[in-house]
């Protein structure tokens, strides 16, 4: 039970700074699905989050697998390094 407490206390302390970011920030698994998104990008969606967790990026978002930000999702799973894109 302890381990459960504090796998949910280290959950929420996560969420809770996800929560405090300015910047959207979906995360995403090997396969590109959709597993969980913190309030900005929730803010910036149109959709409902439970619309999009479980759905892959390309098809909660179609066409968008030859872009530019497509790309850099490709390449930051392929080559396991971080990568930016500046909306501004």
């Amino acid at each position: 039970m302890l381990a459960e407490r504090r796998l949910g206390e280290s959950e929420a302390r996560a969420k809770g700074v996800l929560d405090g970011m300015a910047e959207g920030f979906v995360l995403l698994d090997h396969k590109f699905r959709i597993l969980d998104m913190n309030a900005e990008a929730e803010r910036m969606e149109s959709r409902p989050r439970e619309a999009l967790l479980g759905q892959t990026h390309w098809d909660a978002y179609p066409g968008s697998e030859d872009t530019e930000l497509g790309r850099l999702y490709k390449r930051a799973m392929s080559e396991r390094v971080p990568v930016a894109l500046d909306h501004s």
